[in-house]
């Protein structure tokens, strides 16, 4: 039994060095592989900030006020003492990525026992998936977001559960991280009214007190959101257009079940890469392979972990509800209102155009859902010896296949990089700082200039007309030398371009881009 112990937890120490190992190659190297304008957009935004020195900028074009209040609070501090983006980008991520596995260590010393606990935190660590990497470590955004929603939670368990001596300070924090993401309203649908239902359908009388409290905190924030809201929609100007798609129950169904195919990666797509990473930079993952192959075999463990944790588990549970601990009741029926709410919201009143990309705000859900189903497992599965075994089968192959998954993220076409960084090269070689592109290839050549080169965002189509996203308003003002960088997919329009706007100054064309330079912006004596 103790040799049997012993290599259990040999096993998880090796999965443990081997998942920070990965984690970390993924920060620094990986994850830039698959940078785009819209992985940058809270850095930019910050930037913008910092530099005007005022919360709401008065000139500025904002696509999502989400990508203002989840800034990454450690990219601000290493803006005071780091000049190079990347840099920045990488230490910050791996910051908060510690705060994330710190977060799961808590919930899981809450929820589940040491070895549960263990196994938990191994699941994320080895990188679940395509999407999950790409979300937790390509963006600056999401992860703080996911952080936010699980300390939020938290602090309200705590809240609720703490002696009078104590509650005051986890109000506090409380309230601290409602007003961290507070134009998030998303959190008030996705946390706050499940845990107050869950309260109330559990009828803790003891706790109706608190709960009046912590509503009063609830209600000043919501205030502050709306005010703050109403703020934000003065400064707001949207002109790009967005189709209104309408959607049927199958394909809302459709919806769902792609969410949790891109969630636990048994897709033979990237889908988030493959959609904000444009035309030009589809990542090449449609391959065909044998189901008796590794990836085969990788796919049908993880569909089984799909519908083992978001079906299964939900199930059992509440058919075990009078045996469960009452925490993982209490987790079970937030969870599930929560669930139901975010769908009512995305997939019948928001009607949302990119449904597989709602993945984006359903990862906390899927958290505890996994948390939810090593309970499960480990409490109502394995009871039996054989039943033991074939749990720490599929624990020792989950991971394995996580682990599959993560080395398959390094198949990125690495032509990507080097064309941004060339892009950035080749214009800093001839001194050009100011220019426009098309959004995808706009705010990620300022970045990763460092700011020294400045692109506004344009849409090339029979005429270039302005792209009110992420943008200032005087840079479509601008006097002087311009660059325009127009990419592969829009040479079909260079003709219409030099009729239109005279031929330019010069040309300089490589790998993947063309930039056209004017002396003066043609733009000012045509209509944009």
């Amino acid at each position: 039994m103790k040799k049997r112990l012993n290599l259990k937890y040999i096993f998880y120490g090796i999965v443990f060095v081997l998942g920070i190992s990965m984690t970390i190659f993924y920060i620094f190297h990986t994850a830039t592989l698959s940078l785009t304008s819209d992985s940058v957009i809270s850095d930019v935004m910050l930037y913008q900030h910092l530099i005007n020195k005022h919360l709401l900028l008065s000139n500025w074009y904002y696509g999502s006020s989400f990508n203002l209040f989840s800034i990454n609070i450690f990219t601000v501090i290493c803006q005071f003492f780091l000049k190079n983006n990347l840099i920045i980008r990488h230490i910050s991520i791996l910051l908060m990525s510690i705060v994330f596995f710190i977060i799961l260590y808590k919930y899981g010393k809450k929820f589940l026992s040491k070895e549960e606990t263990i196994i938990f935190i191994l699941i994320f660590l080895t990188g679940i998936s395509y999407s999950v990497l790409d979300y937790f470590y390509s963006y600056n955004s999401y992860l703080v977001m996911v952080v936010n929603s699980l300390l939020l939670l938290y602090l309200y368990f705590k809240s609720f559960e703490s002696k009078n001596s104590k509650i005051i300070y986890y109000i506090l924090a409380l309230s601290l991280t409602l007003l961290w993401g507070i134009d998030n309203y998303k959190y008030l649908i996705m946390i706050t009214l499940p845990f107050m239902l869950a309260e109330l359908f559990l009828k803790k009388k003891q706790q109706l007190k608190k709960l009046g409290g912590l509503l009063g905190v609830v209600l000043i924030s919501v205030v502050a959101i709306f005010v703050l809201e109403h703020q934000y929609q003065f400064h707001e100007e949207h002109d790009y257009q967005i189709a209104n798609n309408k959607f049927y129950i199958l394909d809302k169904v459709r919806a769902l079940f792609d969410i949790s195919i891109n969630f636990f990666g048994y897709d033979n797509r990237n889908n988030v890469n493959s959609a904000l990473a444009g035309e030009q930079y589809f990542v090449a993952t449609n391959e065909t392979y044998s189901i008796v192959s590794a990836r085969g075999i990788a796919d049908f463990i993880k569909a089984a972990a799909s519908i083992i944790f978001l079906i299964i588990t939900p199930i059992m549970l509440y058919k075990n509800y009078r045996k469960n601990d009452s925490k993982i009741n209490f987790l079970l029926i937030f969870n599930t209102i929560s669930w139901l709410i975010m769908i009512f919201y995305y997939f019948i009143l928001n009607n949302y155009i990119y449904p597989v990309m709602s993945l984006k705000y359903f990862l906390f859900n899927f958290i505890l859902s996994i948390l939810l189903g090593i309970y499960f497992l480990s409490k109502y599965f394995a009871k039996t010896k054989l039943c033991n075994l074939l749990y720490y089968l599929f624990i020792v192959s989950y991971l394995l296949s996580n682990i599959y998954y993560f080395n398959l993220t390094n198949n990125y076409d690495k032509d990507q990089e080097k064309e941004k960084f060339r892009l950035v090269k080749v214009l800093k070689a001839h001194n050009l700082t100011f220019g426009y592109g098309s959004y995808y290839n706009s705010l990620l050549t300022s970045y990763l200039s460092n700011y020294q080169i400045t692109v506004a965002n344009v849409k090339y189509e029979s005429n270039i007309i302005k792209y009110k996203l992420y943008s200032d308003k005087k840079w479509y003002k601008h006097t002087g030398k311009v660059f325009f960088i127009i990419d592969e997919n829009n040479l079909k329009y260079i003709k219409k371009y030099k009729k239109r706007y005279g031929r330019p100054n010069k040309v300089y064309t490589f790998q993947g881009f063309t930039v056209y330079v004017y002396d003066k912006n043609p733009l000012l004596t045509t209509s944009l």
